[in-house]
């Protein structure tokens, strides 16, 4: 059984849970439920893939983390095209994986058949982060740093392991609670040496080009961007992968950017996935100068 309030604290930096039903989540369930107040808030999804997407539209109109959970193997797997999906979106995301570790633990043929010693391997390869607690201090840690991991740029998924056994057993008697506060931190910024020679190289150029892929993440990002194009009066060319630039704005070249790429001196990649197809398929054999 949980002590009121502190289950609430070791689901931390979360304010909206997107869980589907899962035995290997009864633990979980019934925290959040009947001794959290349902606070972070509760949301019941059929299915895992669906409970994973709505962490990812979620992410895109907060700006951050929701947390999303799925039931063992099998659930995971139902909910890595949602997550592979968040993780080319760039869209922060906490998943907690159930599973039961202990070997000599097989209460239930259901939850045993679908635990695994290695449950975030399933989507280890477009995950952020991932770890597997073995205590309450270290859930919480883990918790934070997860919060932390997947909010900073780039913004991903993150998995951790929801032991049922941690869950469900007593908390032990000289547990404190203690949590580490999510603090600040500072998202990583490029080399002020490397940003000063690429301005340079911007006001000399004679026809500049601004290719934007994942660059604006938040408003203020367009605004910038935005900015600077109006600054050097260059082009822009907007991916698509993200609103990085108003459709209708007079700089904004992206119908013509073959055109634009081939008279170009300069190009300058913002999170482009693939510059080179960038500077050779549209621009064919054409030799530029190009910065990413």
């Amino acid at each position: 059984q949980a002590e009121d309030g502190i289950r609430d604290k070791l689901v931390t930096g979360v304010q909206t849970c997107a869980l589907p039903i899962c035995s290997s989540f009864r633990g979980i369930h019934e925290s959040l439920i009947g001794y959290a107040g349902n606070k972070p808030e509760f949301i019941l999804c059929s299915h895992e893939e669906i409970a994973a997407s709505m962490c990812n539209g979620y992410a895109k109109i907060e700006g951050k983390p929701a947390l999303t959970a799925a039931h063992g193997t099998v659930g995971l797997q139902h909910a890595s095209m949602a997550i592979y999906n968040a993780y080319c979106d760039q869209a922060p995301m906490v998943v907690l994986a159930g599973n039961r570790r202990n070997g000599s633990e097989r209460r239930s043929y259901v939850e045993w058949v679908h635990s695994v010693q290695d449950a975030a391997s399933i989507v280890r390869e477009y995950t952020k982060w991932d770890d597997n607690p073995g205590s309450l201090e270290h859930w919480g840690e883990s918790m934070v740093r997860a919060y932390h991991v997947s909010n900073t740029p780039p913004r991903l998924p993150v998995v951790i392991v929801a032991d049922e056994d941690l869950q469900e057993d007593p908390i032990p008697a000289d547990f404190k609670g203690h949590i580490p506060k999510l603090g600040a931190h500072t998202p990583p910024a490029g080399d002020i040496g490397s940003v000063n020679e690429l301005a340079r190289m911007l006001v000399a150029a004679e026809n500049p080009v601004l290719v934007a892929g994942m660059s604006a993440r938040t408003a203020k990002g367009l605004d910038l961007l935005i900015e600077l194009a109006e600054l050097l009066q260059c082009p822009v060319i907007d991916q698509k992968r993200r609103m990085n630039f108003p459709t209708r704005h007079p700089l904004n070249h992206t119908w013509r950017n073959r055109a634009v790429l081939a008279d170009a001196d300069l190009i300058v990649g913002l999170e482009v996935w693939d510059f080179y197809g960038v500077v050779n398929a549209d621009r064919k054999s054409t030799r530029l100068n190009s910065s990413h």
